[in-house]
C-alpha cells in the first residue's frame, strides 16, 4: 500500500468527483447514483438483487460482502420490488393463503386486530422501512393503550407471524419484530357467581329449552356454541357421556369444527342431571317442549338439513343471554355474569371435590392439564398434610 494511503483507497479512486446524471458503475456490483449514494447488488442465481443504498463505497462493499457471505448459508436474497410491498399488502395474502386453513372466527378475529391496532400506524409503510427502532416506537405506543394485555400479546404475535410470512415469500431478509418482547402472560383469576345463585337462575328461565341450555353448562362444562351445536345422537344415556364435535360460529351460522383438537372428547354427566335431560327428551317428544330433530336447542319446528348450508335453527347464545338469561338472573340476585362464568363454576366445583386436574382438563376440552391448573389454581382444596411438613422442618 502506498505511504499515506488508508484501506479502501483503491475503491474510493473510482468515485467521479462530479454528480453523474445517472448511475455510473464503480465497482462490481456497486453503483454511484445521482443522489450520491452507493447502491449495492448481488448477482445470484442468474438475477441481480439490489440489497440497499450506503453513504460511502466502502459500506456498500461491506454489504455485498456480507449478503453474499449469507447466500452461501442459505439466507434468500430480497429483490428490490419485493421490499416497497406494504404491510398491508402482505395482510391480504397472509389471511388469504397462510390463514387458509384457520377456523371463520378465528381468522375474523385476528382480522380486527390487524385492523383495529396495526392498520393505521404500520399499514401503509414500505416492508424495507419496519425497522426495529420503528416496532419498537409501535409497541411501546401499543402497550400504553388500554386494552388487555392479552390483548397486547396477541397483536404483536400477529406482527411477527406476517412479517416471518415476508421472510418466508424472500420480501425482506429477516423480521426485526423477532427483536421485540412480548408482554408477560399475566393469569385472570376466575371469578364464580356462589352455586345456590346459578342454580335458582337457571330455575327462573321461563323458556324450557334456554333453561335446558344453562343447566347443561353449569353440569358439563361445555361452552357454549358447542352446547348449542349438540344433537340428540352426541347424547348416549346408556354411558351417560355427550360426544363435543362441532361447534357453531354464530356470526357466520355455520356449524364448525370445536375450538381445538383437544376440544373434540367425550364428557362424563351426572346422574341427576342425566335424569332431567332424558325428562326433557321425553317433554320434546310429548309436544310439551319445542322440538327439531336433531338439535337439541332448537327455536323452531322447521325442519333444517344438518349438513346443509343453511343457518341450524339452534337458539342464538346473543339472543339468549339478552332474553332469557339476564332477565331471569335479574329476578334472584343483583350478580351479572353469563354461560361462561357457569363453565368457571362447573371446574371449581369438581376441584373443591378434590377431582384429578387432568380429568378436569378434559371435561373441560383444554390443551393441556397445566393451562387448567394458570386457570383455576386457587380452586385447589388445601393440602393439610404438607402445612404439617413445613411446621415440622421448621419446628
Amino acid at each position: 500500500m502506498p505511504r499515506g494511503q488508508t484501506n479502501g483507497w483503491k475503491l474510493r479512486r473510482n468515485v467521479p468527483k462530479e454528480t453523474p446524471e445517472k448511475p455510473v458503475r464503480v465497482a462490481t456490483g456497486i453503483w454511484f447514483t445521482q443522489h450520491r449514494t452507493f447502491a449495492a447488488y448481488v448477482y445470484v442465481h442468474g438475477r441481480s438483487v439490489f440489497i440497499g443504498s450506503y453513504p460511502t463505497i466502502q459500506e456498500a462493499a461491506d454489504a455485498r460482502q456480507d449478503r453474499l457471505q449469507e447466500s452461501k448459508g442459505g439466507t434468500g436474497l430480497v429483490a428490490r420490488s419485493k421490499s416497497r410491498l406494504r404491510l398491508n399488502d402482505l395482510k391480504e395474502l397472509y389471511f388469504l393463503e397462510t390463514a387458509a386453513d384457520w377456523k371463520e372466527s378465528t381468522r375474523r378475529a385476528a382480522e380486527a386486530r390487524y385492523n383495529c391496532h396495526l392498520a393505521e400506524p404500520l399499514g401503509n409503510i414500505p416492508l424495507r422501512d419496519l425497522t426495529f427502532d420503528r416496532l419498537s416506537k409501535f409497541r411501546g405506543e401499543l402497550l400504553r393503550k388500554g386494552v388487555s394485555g392479552q390483548t397486547k400479546r396477541e397483536v404483536l404475535m400477529l406482527l411477527r407471524a406476517i412479517l416471518r410470512d415476508a421472510v418466508r415469500r424472500s420480501y425482506i431478509a429477516s423480521s426485526p419484530a423477532e427483536l421485540l418482547e412480548l408482554p408477560s402472560k399475566q393469569a385472570t383469576i376466575v371469578t364464580v357467581p356462589p352455586y345456590d345463585v346459578a342454580v335458582k337462575a337457571i330455575a327462573a328461565v321461563a323458556d324450557p329449552v334456554s333453561q335446558m341450555l344453562a343447566d347443561l353448562i353449569l353440569n358439563s362444562g361445555l361452552r357454549i356454541n358447542e352446547a348449542i351445536a349438540l344433537t340428540w345422537s352426541d347424547i348416549n344415556f346408556d354411558t351417560q357421556k355427550i360426544t363435543v364435535q362441532r361447534s357453531i360460529d354464530q356470526v357466520s351460522g355455520k356449524i364448525v369444527r370445536p375450538k381445538t383438537q383437544k376440544s373434540i372428547r367425550r364428557v362424563d354427566l351426572p346422574d341427576a342431571f342425566t335424569a332431567r335431560l332424558k325428562q326433557y327428551r321425553t317433554r320434546q317428544d310429548a309436544g310439551e317442549v319445542l322440538k327439531n330433530e336433531p338439535w337439541l336447542f332448537p327455536v323452531t319446528d322447521t325442519p333444517c338439513d344438518p349438513n346443509g348450508s343453511e343457518r341450524p335453527p339452534v337458539l342464538n347464545d346473543r339472543n339468549f343471554s339478552q332474553r332469557e338469561w339476564h332477565p331471569a338472573l335479574a329476578t334472584i340476585s343483583p350478580m351479572r355474569f353469563g354461560m361462561h362464568a357457569l363453565r368457571h363454576l362447573y371446574a371449581s366445583k369438581l376441584l373443591a371435590k378434590g377431582a384429578a386436574l387432568k380429568y378436569v382438563s378434559t371435561q373441560l376440552g383444554h390443551t393441556s392439564a397445566a393451562f387448567t391448573m394458570t386457570q383455576y389454581i386457587h380452586f385447589l382444596p388445601e393440602n393439610e398434610e404438607q402445612k404439617r411438613w413445613l411446621n415440622a422442618a421448621f419446628d
